[in-house]
């Protein structure tokens, strides 16, 4: 057996078995690169955007937080709230088995909108959750789908390269070009779906191979090392390193530290984007603050944590806190962008476009894959049947050659 058909076996059973998967995961990948601008589109949160004019003046997180608590149902601390241009202020309000959430305009201290949330009350459907769900893990038991796809997708990586063998022509002469770089769309249909097969697969590789490998970090934690290990030229991905608030601490606090910390990331910062700033509750918890100057993305955000009795920052966490975006290295750039550059939202609608047709072209390939396996398994079928002539013999019968590419058009 030749390297070429050793290789076709594989690109073939691996194919078979991994297609299902690798459809599904496609088909909901292409559904939820758009759900943020669908839901904006049927304007879902149109109650908890807010206007203003320059002049106007935000209210602090103290002031937020009295009137979260007087707005609240229960008498609990809030512990979280967030800052974003042209919303409300979120604020949460976490319970044993049930949350509250508060929209309150950061201008007036208007309460736009509650929601409350139990943990044993049948959930509203959430189209776009399900979608995830299916991405994420099949629509099965977190804990049996997770693997099944991470494994479909290590598949589907080894068919991407092991495609691209099959795929590359012999020699480039014209006819070779023709049929590995173009669609012959005047062509029989078993023609056209092999070249959607073999060309559009060829086209959208380097993107499919972006995207799945991306998505294989969330799998599996060796990937994410193995690429973190390549790309710093042989460095450890960072591990993740604990904070908490120092308890033996003896002396005077800040009233309202979380009015200290808004102020440095948010009222007197131009850049205004997003800032959410999570409140300890526990004697060691730290004040966790997220500031993202381009929301909608996660690669630019920078988190950090506070002595919630001392101010001081904290050192640890994991990498959107263990280094700035502006200093970073390649490596760490990198895992900053994982998320970004899976989901498509990396450099706005152009990456997003791309990541959605290129979602679609991946839950193509098992399709046009198995037609091609189906139609040549049925030849080779016909080509078995015998047909008894009068004397007895058995003409041979006159086959064409799939394999090779030539459709007889």
């Amino acid at each position: 057996m030749s390297f070429k058909k050793l290789i076709g076996k594989i690109h073939l059973w691996l194919g078979l078995t991994s297609g299902i998967v690798v459809f599904i995961v496609g088909i909901t990948g292409c559904l939820y690169v758009f759900h943020a601008e669908i839901n904006k589109l049927m304007d879902k949160d149109s109650e908890v955007r807010v206007s203003h004019d320059k002049s106007t003046t935000y209210l602090s997180p103290s002031e937020i937080i009295a009137l979260a608590k007087r707005y609240a149902p229960v008498d609990k601390e809030p512990g979280a709230l967030t800052y974003e241009v042209g919303w409300g202020c979120w604020v949460l309000i976490w319970m044993e088995n049930e949350n509250y959430q508060l929209f309150i305009d950061p201008f007036t201290g208007k309460l736009l909108k509650k929601t409350h949330w139990k943990q044993d009350a049948p959930a509203e459907f959430d189209f776009f959750a399900w979608v995830l769900n299916g991405h994420r893990a099949l629509w099965l038991p977190w804990d049996y789908g997770r693997p099944i796809v991470g494994y479909g997708i290590l598949i589907f990586v080894i068919e991407l390269v092991t495609g691209l063998v099959l795929w590359w022509p012999k020699n480039l002469k014209k006819a070779n070009r023709e049929k590995s770089f173009r669609i012959k769309w005047g062509a029989k249909f078993k023609r056209i779906n092999y070249d959607l097969h073999n060309v559009i697969g060829f086209y959208s590789l380097l993107i499919l191979l972006a995207l799945a490998l991306t998505g294989l970090v969330y799998g599996f934690p060796w990937v994410s090392k193995s690429i973190y290990w390549v790309a710093s030229v042989g460095k450890q991905l960072p591990e993740w390193k604990n904070v908490s608030s120092d308890t033996t601490f003896v002396g005077e606090t800040f009233q309202h530290p979380e009015d200290r910390i808004w102020e440095r990331f948010w009222k007197n910062n131009p850049e205004k984007g997003a800032i959410y700033i999570g409140l300890p509750e526990k004697p060691a918890d730290t004040y966790f603050v997220n500031v993202n100057k381009k929301p909608g993305t996660l690669y630019r955000q920078e988190i950090y944590y506070f002595d919630r009795y001392t101010l001081k920052e904290l050192h640890g966490g994991g990498t959107y806190s263990q280094n700035r975006y502006v200093s970073a290295s390649l490596a760490d750039k990198g895992d900053r962008m994982n998320y970004d550059i899976h989901t498509g939202q990396l450099m706005g609608l152009p990456t997003k476009i791309l990541a959605f047709f290129a979602s679609l072209v991946a839950a193509s390939l098992p399709v046009t894959g198995f037609i091609i396996w189906y139609n040549r398994k049925r030849g080779k079928k016909k080509r078995h049947i015998k047909r008894v002539t009068a004397d007895g013999n058995t003409p041979q019968t006159k086959t064409k050659s799939y394999i090779n590419g030539n459709f007889g058009n």
